[in-house]
């Protein structure tokens, strides 16, 4: 199941380079119309090209994007992976390596099943969040983990696998889950299939950012959002 948005983003040519970097950011690539001073209108797709040289110069801009896959600004969000170093003389508990088997195996079933029409999830039990940590630092399947988040106050872990399906583990299970929308002007919304996993979290760090983008008429527009 696929959910589908579109934003109205509205600025001035006093910052129009901070949001044009920004849009970009987060949407590149989304189809937009802009009308400047209400009256000049073009439309592309979001690139620096297309708001550098075909978006006419202007003061004020509105800039209308076409429906849009709505996951797709919450996982430009999201840190992009990073493979831990191991040590190879280390041993771990048969818990540890149970649960590295069995993300692996999550990982291997949902890029068998390109599509969200199959659910995948698998139950797991370890009582410690950092022995799930452990766990996850271990995993082989790393190829196509594009993008991770860890959530120490939820105790959970997102991954997302070429920058499209997202997977949540905590200590109980690890599942296909999805991403909520992201507005850069009004945080994390919720889309129609969205489970609500780490919404509030994400919007008490997009307070932040938003705060200091405001503060700084967008000067900040390359900052993360999610660390």
């Amino acid at each position: 199941m696929v959910c589908f948005t579109s934003h109205l983003f509205k600025f001035t040519n006093a910052n129009k380079y901070n949001w044009f970097h920004l849009l970009c950011k987060y949407y590149e690539g989304v189809g937009v119309t802009v009308v400047v001073d209400g009256t000049q209108k073009c439309k592309g797709g979001i690139s620096l090209e297309f708001f550098n040289n075909v978006v006419p110069v202007g003061t004020n801009y509105e800039c209308t994007t076409d429906r849009f896959w709505a996951e797709k600004g919450a996982i430009n969000c999201m840190p992009k992976y990073v493979a831990p170093i191991h040590q190879n003389d280390a041993e771990y508990s048969e818990e540890i390596i149970n649960i590295v088997i069995a993300i692996d195996s999550i990982v291997s079933g949902r890029l068998s099943h390109g599509g969200q029409e199959v659910f995948i999830s698998r139950n797991i039990m370890i009582s410690n969040f950092n022995d799930l940590l452990t766990s996850f630092s271990l995993i082989k399947n790393t190829e196509h983990i594009t993008r991770s988040y860890v959530s120490q106050k939820s105790e959970a872990i997102v991954i997302v696998l070429n920058d499209r399906h997202t997977l949540l583990i905590t200590k109980d299970s690890v599942n296909d889950s999805t991403l909520p929308v992201f507005d850069v002007d009004d945080g994390f919304l919720p889309n129609a299939f969205d489970t609500g996993a780490l919404m509030d979290e994400f919007n008490v760090a997009f307070k932040v950012w938003h705060e200091e983008f405001v503060k700084t008429d967008g000067d900040n527009w390359h900052m993360s959002i999610l660390e």
